[in-house]
């Protein structure tokens, strides 16, 4: 195995997987010629070996006999196919892709069946082929896969997977037409084998796939490969399926270097089908390709604000540049959207961290997103196997080295972000796009006992709660017995964000029993956008005023909440157990100043209430 591929759990699924095909592949092999003698077919041979069943090599064999009429590779004999006698015998085909429809032809002219493609087994020896820095494996949108199968000049050049689809489509009877369209590509493309009628061997193979895949899902595990370019090169069946069965994420093993260019565009099909057949093949890849691009989403973070309208003219006389939106954040949610921004790329958390610091001098939290239409995003794989656009990491290095000598004290990175592609694009702007009205979940749960407490006024958009602010802890207070429901409740109303936004997860946590707690989480990529904590207890604070505080709640539009005493007392307890959450701090002195008169009966009620030995609260109360 590559030293590339060892200590990433990601990568080495996928070759665990093939691995497992291989044995199974072996196991059911007596003896075997491998088709091709040139490097491929030399690394299947040393598989073999590697595998305990050198035995079961015959020798190589190629379409022509060796010029000598006889040769020896690997202490193997090398014989024309003319030459091949054990018909019965397995033949491992071990060429590129290029070369595998010439030698499918040639095997079905002669009657010969018994043969497999082992092309993607041979990136199990030892050398897998892959670039320094870059993994042999990787896990790519398959809508980025789909961009690099364009031209420079805009043209797909991939409408074999578009008939594909139709066949697939056809199967399941939506269309009357894909499946023969099919049988007539695959018969056009390899008109020497089975007797003029490749097809009619192609279309139950097909089938068989379709089945399977419709029966057990679409395998993660399988392979695509691709070219040092991201360009398809073997697996347009399972990518035709993938696109059907609507599947986000497929895996690719790139080859390290770019083939010569495979073409199957218009040009291909134009001369060969008729105007029908090609109207309807186009017709489908119109309606999927709209699909298949998303703007790149960028950033002017809030240091080159002051230079937005120059940096979006810039970007501008390259791209076309939609819906550009000013945001402005409470400090809190600001640092909350940028570790957000990050979390799914794969930079250090501290470098992270750093750039919220250089952010911080910068009081009013004020940048921009827009959306960066890239015709050709010219996606490469970085080292932690995700990709990235070529075109996006120019156009950053052109606005930062454009730019940073006109920010003070300037660090990197602190004028432009864009995403890495698509999935990252659409991450970004769900990140600020979730939006979800509180009022059906706040009625629902109307008739029992609950209160929202620690509400952060400056969080809370003017509409609230017919929308909730990103990032932001929904802390929930409940009667005992009411828990449980009112975090059903919760669960309930989530489950139905997350229906309406895909991308998003729903996890539930339910603590020990004595604490009392309920976690209800919204994620999206792993981040957390929302906590419903559902509580029936609270750090520092004893039952008895807890029921007092639920009796005297108030009703506030359609949710309820604590009279501003008890709501200081809360801010108390958590500072006792969270000093570092100063604003809780603040959040009383401010209360201290506007209602002087009741510090003496603050104090008494945190005698009351608090439990813990620090009945002074941690801080002095200023009058």
């Amino acid at each position: 195995m590559s030293t590339m591929t060892q200590g990433n759990p990601k990568i080495n699924a996928g070759t665990d997987a093939l691995r497992k095909e291989w044995d199974a592949l072996l196991e059911k092999t007596e003896s075997v010629y491998i088709y091709g003698a040139g490097k491929v077919g030399r690394k299947i041979l040393r598989l073999i070996t590697s595998s305990g069943a050198l035995d079961r090599a015959r020798g190589f064999v190629t379409t022509l006999p060796p010029p000598s009429g006889e040769a020896v590779v690997d202490g193997l004999p090398v014989i024309g196919l003319d030459s091949l006698s054990d018909t019965d015998a397995a033949i491992f085909v071990a060429v590129a892709d290029s070369w595998q429809e010439e030698i499918r032809r040639e095997l079905g002219r002669r009657g010969l069946r018994n043969y497999t493609i082992v092309y993607r087994y041979s990136f199990l020896d030892g050398d897998d082929g892959g670039t320094a820095g870059i993994p042999p494996v990787a896990t790519v949108g398959i809508r980025e896969l789909l961009a690099q199968q364009f031209r420079d000049n805009g043209d797909f050049n991939r409408l074999d997977v578009i008939v594909r689809v139709l066949a697939v489509e056809s199967f399941y009877g939506r269309n009357d037409s894909g499946m023969a369209l099919y049988a007539k590509m695959q018969t056009l493309r390899n008109p020497d084998a089975n007797g003029g009628r490749y097809g009619d061997l192609a279309v139950p193979r097909f089938e068989e796939l379709i089945r399977s895949v419709g029966e057990r899902g679409y395998d993660p595990s399988s392979e695509i490969i691709v070219d040092r370019s991201l360009r398809l090169v073997d697996g347009a069946h399972r990518l035709s399926l993938a696109i059907y069965n609507d599947v986000k994420l497929v895996r690719v093993r790139m080859l390290d270097e770019d083939k010569p260019e495979i073409t199957y565009g218009r040009e291909w099909f134009a001369p060969r089908f008729s105007g029908k057949e090609l109207a309807a093949v186009e017709n489908k890849f119109r309606e999927l390709s709209v699909d298949w691009s998303t703007p790149i989403a960028g950033i002017i973070w809030p240091p080159a604000m002051p230079f937005a309208d120059e940096i979006i003219k810039r970007i501008r006389e390259k791209y076309t540049v939609a819906d550009v939106r000013t945001h402005r954040l409470p400090d809190e949610v600001f640092k909350q959207f940028v570790r957000g921004v990050y979390h799914i790329d794969s930079i250090a958390d501290w470098k992270v961290d750093y750039k919220i610091k250089e952010f911080a001098p910068y009081e009013d939290k004020a940048f921009a997103t827009l959306d960066i239409h890239m015709p050709r995003p010219d996606f490469r794989i970085k080292e932690a196997g995700t990709p990235v656009s070529r075109a996006g990491e120019a156009l950053k290095k052109e606005i930062r080295d454009g730019f940073k000598g006109r920010i003070r004290n300037y660090h990197p990175d602190v004028i432009f972000h864009t995403g890495d592609d698509f999935h990252q694009s659409d991450y970004i702007r769900g990140l600020l796009a979730v939006d979800f009205p509180l009022r059906p979940f706040f009625e629902s749960i109307g008739r029992y006992r609950w209160m929202l407490i620690k509400l952060e006024s400056g969080y809370l958009p003017g509409n609230f709660p017919d929308s909730m602010p990103l990032y932001k802890d929904l802390d929930i207070i409940t009667a005992p017995e009411d828990l449980d429901v009112v975090a059903d409740a919760a669960e309930r109303f989530l489950r139905d964000v997350c229906g309406r936004y895909p991308n998003l997860d729903l996890k539930v946590r339910r603590t020990e029993p004595r604490e009392g707690n309920i976690h209800v989480r919204l994620e999206l990529g792993g981040f957390l956008l929302l906590l419903a904590d559902c509580s029936k207890q609270v750090p520092n604070l004893n039952d008895l005023f807890l029921k007092e505080v639920l009796a005297r709640r108030q009703t506030r539009d359609c949710y309820r909440v604590p009279d501003e005493l008890d709501e200081c007392v809360f801010r108390l307890a958590e500072f006792e157990s969270h000093p570092e959450k100063t604003r809780h701090q603040d959040y009383v002195q401010r209360w201290l100043e506007r209602t002087p008169e009741r510090k003496g009966e603050l104090l008494e009620k945190v005698k009351e209430a608090i439990i813990s030995e620090a009945t002074e609260i941690g801080f002095e109360l200023r009058g």
